[in-house]
């Protein structure tokens, strides 16, 4: 192999299956190590392969455990699951701690810590392959009720622990603050919000965006690139009566084949309202979706639904998520908005992904065959 000109070992590396088989390459020599590890190279490569690869989830609730590391299955990486194990984070001596993952992002995790004794909490993020974290209180005016729920990683900038962005919505006084937290100031900052004397519940991701309904027909849309917050008010949709708290639980947002952001709403028992942003920048129906008997059994049609809003990365392009409660349980199925496929899934809360690190760090000894 010593031999073999560097172009020509360039494009045998492009063609490996995968980013760990491109890792254990470059584990071999230093040759191939250092065309590996070259920008052009690495670019190039990114450009033929889908990347970075999810290597598991995260399954998180309040409970007084780190949340646990699950591969999926089948295997889809030769990486040790011991190295995304959260054994490293701290819980300052207190026993009584409970943890939760609110959001993932890439190789970033953020959870919030509660010390129950104390009554404080505060988040983390922590990257598990490289073992590093930052503890964040959260912002100064966050009385601990009003945090829950309302925190995100917001993507768009650098990936992994020397740049990352926190965005926390609180809920307080009859109004809405939002606060991004930086990593190059370390503290957090105030940003500014359109229409902010109500209430806003986050609704989904979609097209680059975070996205929140403020209990009527108005949406707040959070672009993750700029942390810049802007507002719309949906046009009247017949069957869905924004006030009513039943309708308040059926809007979502998916991401069409198209790539452009909709909006959707459950509109009676058992029909779907698409709305998509017309050139004007109005928002319109675009199309209605009935579910049938042929999509869902009879007596599911009857039970009372709602959306399942997507934890990042992990919902389909052109799909939402239901949740139906019946008799024997929850059930909660994807359905497509263009085929009208119905799936049934597994009734999960809270599994997060993580992935592999791109571009990877060809220093670490993560990684084996």
């Amino acid at each position: 192999m010593d031999t073999i000109p560097d172009d020509t070992l360039e494009l045998i590396l492009l063609h490996l299956d995968s980013q760990v088989s491109l890792l254990r390459a470059a584990s071999t020599c230093k040759r191939w190590r250092r065309v590996v590890a070259g920008d052009a190279f690495l670019h190039r490569f990114g450009s033929l392969h889908k990347l970075p690869t999810v290597a598991g989830t995260y399954n998180s609730s309040f409970l007084r455990v780190r949340p646990r590391f699950v591969e999926p299955s089948p295997r889809n990486t030769d990486v040790d699951s011991v190295h995304f194990s959260l054994d490293f984070l701290p819980d300052n001596g207190i026993t009584l701690t409970r943890w939760r993952i609110n959001d993932s992002h890439r190789t970033l995790l953020l959870l919030e810590r509660e010390h129950c004794n104390k009554g404080i909490r505060d988040f983390i993020v922590c990257e598990p392959l490289t073992r590093r974290h930052q503890i964040i209180p959260p912002p100064a005016m966050a009385s601990p009720s009003y945090i829950r729920g309302q925190t995100f990683l917001l993507g768009g900038g650098s990936d992994g622990m020397s740049n990352f962005r926190v965005l926390c919505l609180v809920h307080a006084g009859g109004r809405s603050h939002a606060f991004v937290f930086c990593t190059g100031a370390s503290c957090w900052r105030a940003v500014n919000i359109s229409n902010h004397e109500r209430r806003y519940e986050f609704i989904g991701f979609a097209s680059g965006s975070i996205y929140w309904h403020g209990g009527d027909r108005t949406v707040l849309a959070t672009d993750q690139a700029t942390a810049q917050f802007s507002s719309f008010l949906l046009p009247h949709v017949e069957g869905w009566y924004p006030f009513d708290a039943i309708s308040m639980l059926k809007i979502t947002v998916a991401v069409g084949s198209d790539g452009q952001t909709r909006i959707v709403l459950g509109a009676g028992t058992a029909t779907l309202k698409v709305l998509v942003q017309a050139a004007g920048g109005e928002w319109a129906l675009e199309k209605s979706i009935q579910l049938t008997a042929a999509m869902l059994d009879p007596p599911l049609l009857e039970r009372r639904w709602y959306f399942v809003h997507g934890v990042r990365g992990v919902q389909s392009t052109g799909t939402v998520h239901i949740r139906i409660h019946t008799a024997g349980g929850r059930r909660k199925f994807s359905i497509d908005l263009e085929t009208m496929e119905v799936e049934r899934l597994p009734d999960m809360d809270g599994a997060y992904p993580t992935k592999l690190p791109w571009p990877p760090s060809l220093h670490a000894g993560n990684y084996h065959a």
